[in-house]
């Protein structure tokens, strides 16, 4: 591989890509110690534990940090972070506010003990640091994360994301794209992937939509396990479905954790039907560049994709509706000024346009129609919104900000995700702010697949909005006591002058108050036709007693229907599944109404965001994992360096603490999915005296000290000036007054340097010679403190 100076990608003869390779600081191919990955899957009913174990190994000569982003099903829960080294030892990774964490994992590695931090980058990407490796070292990390599958149709559908779609991002921020995977790429580690499902009834069938030739599964009754190849094809995410022959059984459960605290979960699948209403039915879809790419094995695009489907929307809406499309990129245009009622003319007017729909449209700006579409709304007769997109964006928050407003004005809003690549965080997002549903269609899915999906939104969409749902946990009534009838005795006189009420010996009363858990979603999701309602419950602490029974109950247009489960013995559970369930949808809340300064203007708080994830160790948008093995490496071993991976991705936003951290620029991010970016982190430097001054080594700084500075306005090399030593805002001020353009030495962990026009400048610890950094016949001298 290499870059060219268009910044595009060119692929060599022999196919040399993969997790094993990285762009070094030279640009010549070097190690990155990813050796393999396998995930451990088990299935129970439509709860899941999926364990990731990666497995890295050092081949370098000299000590490393290596930093890889993988992804993750939107709607799981992290839970479990473990770090076993090849001598037998074991770290369990604490869950920490991210802050502290990160601050954690770096004095560990300053102070040469190896750590690892697992941070949260969305709801969907992580982030996983390995510190302080040492050479031909070896290390197993283990990602413990829990999930409910959705339903599709009569399955159970697990998903295992593989890899990270292209994002655009719309606003000022920085995007780092990568170009797409080709269908026939094959990842140059193994990775392992084994589902075991245990099911309520038996398992009709065990099939992947996603690869479908690369697997093998076996049955046994309840029991079933899919085993997949090593060199599948990771173009697409993969996907699971498990078929039974009674599927979707409601429940209820009720799980006590160790320290006595109850959650509960409630479970159904609804199958109800009304008259269908009249509807204003708006089309939004995307145009943008990317849904021209990700050819599945049939030579489709999501754009072909796209274009089917729509034409499927069109052919089954009903006389009684009124509609219009809306096609959107860098730009968005209406096919109709406003929408039209649904006649011959029309239909074939929406069906010329979808004929010549291209992804022609330039970038991703959804926030624009979403909110043209979604203004203004008839009460006589409801807006529902239908958006088809392959889901790459990177302004989720806002966009659901824009969908939940739209909401609060009676309008719905429906999502079908197209491709295998698809941001499921995107799509399930939309369809969660807007009380619709979400349907994806996979890579390579049949005609029928799509038929099937499209008919049974369009007919969601027609239904009633049965959005005033409550659940209600009920308790056993205590019996009455037997009424016995005793003569009344004549009644006592009562005098002000000794009387005591024989009330006062008497036991207090039990307190009346039902007992009201908490439940998350806090506003309890509507109710559609054959699409699993899930709710989840925290009963007050201190609260003991187990409900009987549990009551679902949704107002219809023919009246309330309700439908109560009881909680058998059976049903009374031990864990701590339920608990971390019930508080990921809580500290999702919060991060999907999070505004830019992440104070949450939903009902859940930051505080309580927080309390969430540090009460049940997960991983969030406000915690991270850390593991710091106690015994520090030898510092003298060597240097270390800074390895950039991204495990199975496509595309990845700087953030700006990473812009800050200049790891790397824009451009020379721009390379295949599958290459690992790697550079040596500017720590400290020093020159070995048998080396020209142009050699620089790089080897792991202590802890930072003030900066010193010191400057000439003479244009001539000095180190005999005035010198000093300050904090790093003084000596940015010190560099300035001396004329030079802004260089800076700053006494930072990671040590840097910044430089004005037409100047260089380095961070140097305070035995390294000083260096001056020449401007326009000024120079600024400086000496970093160590670091």
């Amino acid at each position: 591989l290499e870059l060219t100076k268009h910044n595009s990608l060119t692929m060599s003869h022999e196919n040399q890509f993969g997790l094993l390779h990285s762009v070094g600081a030279s640009g010549s191919l070097v190690g990155v110690p990813l050796a393999g990955v396998s995930v451990e899957a088990e299935v129970h009913d439509f709860l899941c534990e999926v364990t990731v174990n990666q497995s890295y190994k050092n081949t370098n000569a000299f000590d490393i940090e290596a930093v890889y982003h993988f992804p993750l099903d939107e709607a799981s829960a992290v839970c479990g972070f473990r770090a076993e080294y090849e001598d037998g030892v074991v770290v369990d990774a604490v869950v920490k506010e991210k802050t502290e964490a990160r601050q954690e994992y770096q004095r560990a590695v300053r102070s040469g003990k190896q750590a690892q931090l697992l941070e949260s980058v969305r709801p969907d990407i992580f982030t996983m640091t390995v510190g302080r490796m040492p050479a031909g070292s070896v290390l197993n990390i283990k990602v413990t994360y829990i999930a409910l599958l959705k339903a599709e149709g009569s399955a159970s559908r697990f998903l295992l994301p593989t890899h990270i779609a292209q994002r655009y991002s719309p606003s000022n921020k920085i995007a780092v794209t990568f170009p797409n995977v080709p269908s026939t790429f094959r990842p140059c580690i193994g990775l392992n992937v084994r589902v075991k499902f245990n099911t309520q009834s038996n398992i009709k069938q065990l099939t992947s939509p996603s690869h479908p030739h690369a697997f093998a599964a076996s049955l046994n009754g309840k029991t079933g396990e899919v085993v997949f190849a090593e060199d599948m094809a990771m173009n697409t995410d993969l996907i699971v479905l498990c078929e039974e022959e009674t599927p979707h059984q409601p429940r209820a459960c009720v799980e006590i954790a160790k320290d006595g605290s109850l959650a509960g979960l409630v479970t159904l699948f609804p199958e109800i039907e009304f008259r269908d209403v009249p509807r204003e039915i708006v089309f939004i879809i995307d145009r943008s560049g990317s849904m021209g790419f990700g050819r599945d094995h049939t030579g489709k695009t999501q754009m072909e994709s796209a274009r089917e489907a729509l034409m499927l929307f069109l052919r089954a809406l009903p006389a009684s509706c009124t509609f219009n499309i809306i096609g959107f990129g860098s730009s968005h245009s209406s096919l109709f000024p406003t929408s039209q009622p649904y006649n011959d003319h029309t239909l074939n007017q929406a069906t010329r346009y979808a004929a010549s729909m291209a992804s022609d449209m330039g970038g991703t700006e959804i926030l624009k129609p979403l909110k043209h579409a979604l203004s203004g709304s008839n009460k006589n007769m409801p807006r529902q919104v239908f958006v088809l997109t392959d889901g790459q964006v990177s302004n989720e928050s806002a966009v659901f900000d824009c969908v939940r407003a739209g909401s609060a004005m009676g309008a719905r809003t429906f999502c079908l995700g197209l491709g295998g690549g698809v941001s499921h965080h995107l799509v399930e997002g939309i369809a969660r702010a807007g009380k619709g549903t979400a349907a994806f269609v996979t890579s390579g899915g049949d005609a029928e697949e799509l038929h099937v999906k499209v008919l049974a939104q369009l007919k969601q969409a027609l239904q009633p909005s049965l959005d005033n749902v409550s659940v209600t946990w009920n308790f056993p009534t205590p019996p009455a006591a037997p009424r016995v009838d005793v003569p009344a005795p004549s009644a006592p006189v009562k005098t002000l002058l000794g009387y005591r009420s024989p009330d006062v010996d008497k036991p207090a009363p039990p307190s009346l108050k039902a007992v009201v858990p908490r439940a998350f979603p806090t506003v309890a999701p509507p109710v559609f036709n054959r699409e699993r309602f899930v709710s989840f419950a925290l009963f007050p602490a201190g609260h003991t007693e187990v409900p009987t029974s549990v009551t679902v109950s949704a107002s219809t247009p023919d009246g309330p229907l309700e439908l109560e489960l009881a909680i058998s013995d059976e049903e009374v559970l031990s864990g701590h599944v339920a608990h971390r369930l019930a508080a990921r949808e809580a500290i999702r809340e919060f991060e999907a109404c999070s505004d830019h300064r992440g104070a949450g203007s939903g009902a859940v708080s930051k505080a309580e965001a927080l309390a969430f994830a540090l009460t049940h160790s997960l991983a969030s948008s406000l915690t991270s994992f850390v593991a710091v093995r106690s015994e520090p490496n030898d510092p003298s071993s060597g240097s270390m360096q800074l390895h950039h991976g991204v495990v199975l991705p496509r595309e990845l936003e700087l953030d700006e603490e990473v812009r800050e951290r200049g790891l790397m620029q824009q451009q020379q991010w721009r390379s295949n999915v599958q290459v690992c970016m790697a550079m040596s982190r500017p720590v400290s430097r020093s020159r070995p005296s048998s080396a020209p001054d142009s050699t620089l080594s790089w080897r792991a700084c202590p802890e930072p000290k003030p900066s010193a500075v010191s400057f000439s306005s003479a244009g001539v090399r000095s180190r005999k000036k005035e010198t000093t030593t300050v904090e790093p805002e003084r000596a940015a001020t010190l560099c300035a007054q001396a004329g030079a353009s802004a260089c800076r030495g700053r006494g930072r962990s990671n040590g840097d340097a910044q430089a004005g026009p037409g100047m260089c400048g380095a961070a140097l610890d305070a035995s390294a010679p000083a260096t001056s950094a020449m401007a326009g016949g000024s120079s600024a001298l400086f000496r970093g403190g160590e670091g």
